[in-house]
């Protein structure tokens, strides 16, 4: 069996790698500033398909459901 150690879990410190050691530089850190990015296509109209997919989906699913509870009601 392994030694027990006679230090309590609440004095042992942390096992940190060397990276995590390192302190970062306060008050170094550059400012962030937003930019515009043209290249990116407007969402709406990238997307504007979906609105009509996502209709015939949930047409679909509500038949579907119609003809399982139909199904259970006959075949009972």
């Amino acid at each position: 069996m392994a030694k027990k150690s006679r230090k309590s879990r609440s004095q042992q410190l942390p096992r940190l790698s060397p990276s995590q050691l390192v302190q970062p530089a306060a008050g170094k850190v550059a400012p962030v500033v937003p930019t515009v990015d043209d290249s990116v296509p407007d969402l709406e109209h990238e997307y504007r398909y979906v609105i009509n997919d996502l209709k015939y989906i949930a047409i679909i699913a509500a038949v579907m459901l119609a003809l399982m509870i139909i199904a259970a009601v006959i075949f009972v």
